[in-house]
């Protein structure tokens, strides 16, 4: 893994700010990361 490729992801929160989390890219236009980054806890029904 190259950690100059390491990408921040800035999931939007219902309060309009941000939260941080990371990808790595697997492809060209692709990222791979956790969930939670994606569909943080507050976003759970």
């Amino acid at each position: 893994m190259h950690s100059k490729l390491i990408a921040k992801i800035r999931p939007l929160k219902k309060e309009r700010t941000y939260s941080i989390g990371t990808g790595y890219p697997i492809a060209p236009d692709l990222l791979i990361t956790a969930r939670h980054v994606v569909f943080p806890h507050w976003m759970d029904t």
